[in-house]
């Protein structure tokens, strides 16, 4: 195996309808421990529409041009666990053996990270001076629309396979929150108080 593991650079999400990814499990912000490694890491699981052809032809082809890389000077095969992070989001699962839920049906699915000293880099569409665009410190939720700069690249540790690291994120369009939602009316709406019920 060649010394330095391959990587890709690409850029999800482009112009027209249906080109951009959705956000989902979006932890660009702050933080979150990832349960499998216990390692605190930023991260967006990404959905991409299976009607964008572009973007899952890009990624199939990225990890594919990896894997060959990866085992070019290998007399043995590909192991039959080598982890394909692209995963179908009508029939695969999580590395976990979990199910990626409703909100990835009609979607491949691509969990992207970055170390907690490497925070991705967060823009919207309004631009500065020198036509600069703007970074966001907030306002990006699962549901949302946008694009991703990620680098998909090769990894020998454990067991073999494919990462995707995330590097930038570009909010685009707001989207339907995924999740539950916390609703008061739905808690309360139901009671009647008076003034002064005390």
């Amino acid at each position: 195996m060649a010394d330095k593991l391959p990587r890709v650079d690409l850029t999800l999400g482009g112009a027209g309808a249906g080109k951009l990814v959705r956000f989902s499990y979006v932890h660009i912000f702050e933080t979150h421990t990832n349960s499998e490694s216990n390692k605190d890491e930023y991260g967006i699981q990404i959905l991409i529409p299976k009607t964008n052809v572009e973007d899952v032809k890009a990624v199939q082809g990225a990890i594919a041009q990896i894997k060959k890389e990866m085992f070019a000077d290998r007399k043995k095969p590909v192991p039959p666990e080598f982890w394909n992070p692209l995963r179908d989001g009508d029939k695969d699962t999580r590395q976990n053996g979990e199910s990626f839920g409703p909100a990835a049906e009609g979607h491949y699915v691509l969990s992207s990270k970055a170390s907690e000293d490497r925070q991705p880099k967060i823009v919207g569409t309004q631009r500065g001076e020198g036509g600069k665009l703007l970074a966001l410190t907030s306002g990006v939720k699962s549901g949302d629309y946008g694009r991703l700069g990620i680098t998909l690249y090769g990894y020998t540790k454990g067991k073999s396979g494919v990462g995707c690291g995330l590097r930038t994120v570009q909010m685009v369009q707001v989207g339907e929150a995924l999740g539950s939602e916390a609703d008061p009316d739905a808690d309360f709406g139901g009671f009647e108080d008076e003034p002064d019920v005390l």
